[in-house]
C-alpha cells in the first residue's frame, strides 16, 4: 500500500481515535451547517458542556477581542464576537484538545504548529481587509484548521513525514512539493479528506485543500483560498509559530489579484508581527 493510500485509508476508516470527533464537537458541526440554528440554541448547547464553554469564554475574553468587560456569559460572547467566530473557537478548541491528547507521546511540537494556525486565523481578517472584501463567516475556522493535514501526517506516518521534512530542508523545495514527491499527497489534500469526513462546510474544506494549489481551485472558492494563502504567507514571514515550512511562498496570481506591492506585503507582515501576544493568549486559552 502506498503512503497516499495509507493516509486515505486511515482517514476513511477512522480507525485511529485521534480522527474521531467527540460527540459534542460533532454536534457543533451540525449546528454550524444548519440554517435553522440560532444564537440562543448555540449558547444553550455550549453552556451545557462546561469544559468546552470555559475554554470558549476564556478566548472570548482574551485581548484578541478586547471586550472582556462586556462578556459575562455565552450569550453575550456570541453577541459581541459573532455566531460563526464562536463556532470556530468551539470547534478549534475541541479539535486542539483531541489532537493534543493523541499526540502526547508522539514528540510533536504541537504548540508551535497551533501558534502558526492561530496566527493565520487572525491574519485572515487583515488579508480580507486588504482585499476590501467581507470576511467569510468561517474564515477563522479555515485558518485554524488549514494545516491540520500536517498533524495527520505526524500522527499517522511519523517516520515517513520526518523524511519529508528532512528532504524539504536539505533540498530547499517547498514543503507541499516535498509531501507530494515522497507521500503522493500534500497536507492540504490530507486535511480536506479529514474535514470532509468531519462534515465541515465546503467554505472551509475547499480553501484548506487548495491553499497551496490555487490554479486547481474551483472558482467559487478561489477568493477565500487566496485570502488564506496570503494569511499563511504573512504568518510565516512574521515568524508566528512554526509550520514545518522554512520557505514562505506567495503566488504571483494572489499578488496580482489583490493588487499587492512589495512594500504593502512588508507592511502587512509587520502588522502580523504585532499579533504575537494575541496568539500566545489565544493558545493559552485553548490549552
Amino acid at each position: 500500500m502506498s503512503t497516499r493510500e495509507k493516509v486515505a485509508d486511515c482517514i476513511r476508516s477512522m480507525d485511529s481515535a485521534m480522527l474521531i470527533l467527540p460527540m459534542d464537537i460533532s454536534r457543533i458541526v451540525l449546528m454550524a451547517r444548519s440554517h435553522d440554528t440560532n444564537a440562543v440554541e448555540l449558547a444553550r448547547f455550549l453552556s451545557d458542556h462546561r469544559s468546552l464553554s470555559d475554554r470558549v469564554l476564556k478566548i472570548a475574553k482574551s485581548p484578541c477581542y478586547g471586550s472582556s468587560g462586556d462578556i459575562d456569559s455565552m450569550s453575550s460572547a456570541i453577541i459581541h464576537i459573532g455566531f460563526h467566530e464562536i463556532v470556530a473557537i468551539a470547534l478549534g478548541s475541541g479539535v486542539f484538545t483531541m489532537l493534543a491528547s493523541a499526540g502526547k507521546s508522539s514528540g510533536i511540537e504541537q504548540d508551535r504548529i497551533w501558534k502558526h494556525a492561530i496566527g493565520v486565523s487572525l491574519a485572515m481578517k487583515l488579508a480580507a481587509k486588504n482585499a476590501r472584501t467581507p470576511v467569510d463567516g468561517f474564515s477563522m475556522l479555515t485558518g485554524l484548521l488549514h494545516d491540520i493535514g500536517k498533524l495527520v501526517f505526524h500522527l499517522c506516518l511519523p517516520r515517513e513525514y520526518h523524511e519529508v521534512l528532512q528532504h524539504h530542508q536539505a533540498e530547499a523545495v517547498s514543503l507541499h512539493s516535498a509531501e507530494r514527491q515522497l507521500l503522493g499527497i500534500d497536507h492540504g489534500e490530507a486535511a480536506y479528506r479529514l474535514l470532509m469526513r468531519w462534515n465541515l462546510p465546503d467554505s472551509v474544506c475547499m480553501p484548506v485543500r487548495y491553499h497551496h494549489n490555487l490554479i486547481q481551485c474551483p472558482f467559487e472558492h478561489l477568493h477565500q483560498t487566496m485570502i488564506l494563502h496570503l494569511a499563511d504567507y504573512l504568518a510565516l514571514r512574521a515568524g508566528i509559530g512554526y509550520s514545518g515550512n522554512i520557505i514562505p511562498e506567495i503566488s504571483t496570481e494572489v499578488i496580482t489579484a489583490m493588487g499587492l506591492s512589495k512594500t504593502r506585503v512588508d507592511e502587512l507582515t509587520e502588522q502580523v508581527k504585532t499579533m504575537r501576544d494575541q496568539v500566545e493568549d489565544f493558545l493559552e486559552a485553548l490549552s
